[in-house]
């Protein structure tokens, strides 16, 4: 019986990292680089700003 429990739980695991794998790898697949330095209206850097392109489409599987 604790054989079973032990396999059953392997397989959950293995099947959670291989999926954790598959999105990580498609995540780093449609990634890109942005670069630049973020300002106020007067001119002043803006600190831990987040920054959100709205231009871009993304169109989720």
């Amino acid at each position: 019986m604790k054989k079973l429990v032990v396999q059953n739980l392997l397989k959950v695991w293995l099947c959670a990292m291989v999926s954790f794998m598959t999105v990580t790898l498609y995540a780093q697949g449609n990634s890109f680089k942005v670069s630049g330095t973020v300002k106020d209206n007067t001119g002043e850097l803006v600190i831990g700003a987040t920054v959100i392109d709205t231009k871009t489409t993304y169109s989720h599987h």
